[in-house]
C-alpha cells in the first residue's frame, strides 16, 4: 500500500472512535481507501476514484495501466496510442491485429483498427501507419485486401505544403511570381521568379523576357512586367539589366542586339543610336 498521508484518517461516519466523533473520511481526488485502512492510497490500476472510493472503470479508449491518481473516467493524457485499442478498464494497450493500424488515438476495439488509409503510408507487418508527407498525395487502394499504401509525388507546376493529402487535386497550382521547376515540391519559398523573366500560375520554368526588354526586380507574373531596353542600349532574351551599345554600333529603342553603324555615320555613346 502506498502511503500518501503521515496523519491517520479521520473516523469514518457511522462508527465509534475513540473522541465518540462522528467524522467522514477526506480523500484526494484520485485517491481511496478501504474499509479498515488509515491512509489513502492511488486509484488501482484500470480505474478512477473519487470522494475516496473507485468509481468506476477507465473508459474505452483509455489505458490506466498503473496504480495512479486518475479522478477521471477519460484522464488527459492517457489516450489509447496510435496502433493499439484500449477496451473499457484494460490495463495493457492491446496491438491492432496483423496488418491493421488505427491512425488516431483512443482507439477502443479490435474494429477500430483498419486497413491503411489514404493520406497515409504503411510498411507490411506494420500496425502504425506514416503521414502522408507534405509535397506527395496518397490515394485509396483499388485493392482494399493490399495492406501496403502507395505516394505520389506532385507535378511540376504544382506544390502541396501539407501532410495527410489523399488527392492529385490536392496539389495546388503554382502561386504567380514562383516556378515550381521539380515534382514532390511542400514550400515554394526561395522559388521567387528571378529576373529577367516572368511566372505565371502553375509556372514550371520560368519563362524569359523577349529580346528587346528585360525586367530587373524579380517576381515578375506576366510579361508585360517586361520593359522596353532603352535607347543606346541592347537587351537579350531575358535580360535583367540592359547592356550598353559599343562605338562602332547603334541600338534603337527596343533593341534585341547591336547594329553595324552604316557607311558615312560613326556610333559612339555620344550618338547612343
Amino acid at each position: 500500500m502506498n502511503e500518501l498521508q503521515t496523519e491517520p484518517i479521520e473516523c469514518i461516519t457511522q462508527s465509534v472512535c475513540d473522541s465518540s466523533e462522528k467524522r467522514q473520511p477526506i480523500c484526494p481526488a484520485g485517491t481511496f481507501m478501504n474499509a479498515g485502512d488509515k491512509y489513502c492510497q492511488k486509484c488501482i490500476a484500470g480505474s478512477y476514484c473519487r470522494a475516496g472510493i473507485i468509481a468506476g472503470e477507465c473508459l474505452a479508449g483509455y489505458l490506466c495501466g498503473e496504480p495512479e491518481f486518475h479522478s477521471q473516467p477519460n484522464p488527459a493524457g492517457y489516450e489509447c496510442e496510435a496502433g493499439f485499442y484500449c477496451p473499457k478498464g484494460t490495463t495493457v494497450a492491446i496491438p491492432c491485429p496483423f496488418e491493421t493500424q488505427s491512425v488516431m488515438t483512443e482507439a477502443r476495439q479490435a474494429t477500430d483498427c483498419v486497413a491503411c488509409q489514404p493520406g497515409y503510408l504503411c510498411e507490411y507487418g506494420e500496425r502504425t501507419a506514416v503521414e502522408c508527407p507534405a509535397g506527395y498525395y496518397c490515394p485509396p487502394k483499388a485493392d482494399d485486401k493490399v495492406y501496403k499504401g502507395e505516394q505520389y509525388a506532385c507535378d511540376m507546376g504544382s506544390y502541396n505544403p501539407w501532410t495527410k493529402k489523399i488527392y492529385q487535386h490536392d496539389c495546388i497550382d503554382c502561386d504567380a511570381g514562383y516556378y515550381c521547376n521539380t515534382t514532390a515540391i511542400a514550400n515554394i519559398t526561395g522559388l521567387d521568379c528571378p529576373s529577367g523573366h516572368y511566372c505565371p500560375l502553375r509556372t514550371k520554368q520560368p519563362r524569359p523576357c523577349p529580346a528587346g526588354t528585360y525586367q530587373g526586380q524579380g517576381g515578375a507574373i506576366e510579361e508585360d512586367a517586361c520593359e522596353g531596353c532603352p535607347l543606346g542600349q541592347f537587351c537579350a532574351e531575358g535580360s535583367s539589366v540592359p547592356e550598353n551599345c559599343e562605338d562602332g554600333y547603334y541600338c534603337p529603342f527596343r533593341a534585341a542586339a547591336q547594329v553595324t553603324c552604316r557607311g558615312g555615320f560613326y556610333c559612339n555613346e555620344d550618338t547612343r543610336w
